[in-house]
């Protein structure tokens, strides 16, 4: 873990995660709508024909002193586009189709550590502690009591 930049104080990172979060949670909502009134995969394209061409304006200003991209580099940025941005998105308006926004979210959400650390594990080899696995129960439990309420799942 690298130690956050002098410069930046620790409320202004936290200020802006608790921005991030804002946007993300955002997404579900703007996301539901969106479907109700678009093609999912013209959604997915869309957004992130948006998002591409901002963040390239943004590398392009952006100082960096890391090396330039490479050949050997296509394949890693391969599977990081296939995985979240195009199949993560892809579910994600799909889903939204289907299920109250709530629900999506706090199913999301509440699964990214899980798979997250089993990924880890199974692909990583990472070490998984007993706290980390309790933990892993705990967010569990906490899905199953915010869902088992929810009724079924409708395209409302």
């Amino acid at each position: 873990m690298h130690a956050a930049p002098a410069a930046v104080s620790t409320r202004t990172a936290y200020l802006l995660l608790t921005l991030s979060s804002l946007a993300f949670g955002g997404t579900w909502v703007a996301g539901k709508l969106a479907v109700g009134a678009i093609s999912p995969m013209l959604i997915a394209a869309s957004r992130f024909a948006i998002a591409s061409v901002l963040l390239w304006g943004w590398a392009r200003t952006a100082p960096d002193t890391r090396p330039r991209l490479a050949a050997r580099d296509l394949p890693m940025l391969l599977g990081l586009g296939l995985t979240a941005p195009v199949g993560g998105t892809l579910l994600f308006v799909y889903g939204l189709r289907m299920a109250p926004a709530s629900d999506g979210t706090t199913s999301f959400v509440l699964l990214i550590p899980i798979f997250g650390v089993s990924l880890a594990a199974l692909v990583l080899g990472e070490r998984v502690s007993v706290v980390t696995l309790a933990g892993g129960a705990l967010v569990l439990l906490g899905l199953w009591l915010v869902q088992r309420d929810s009724g079924s799942v409708s395209a409302s």
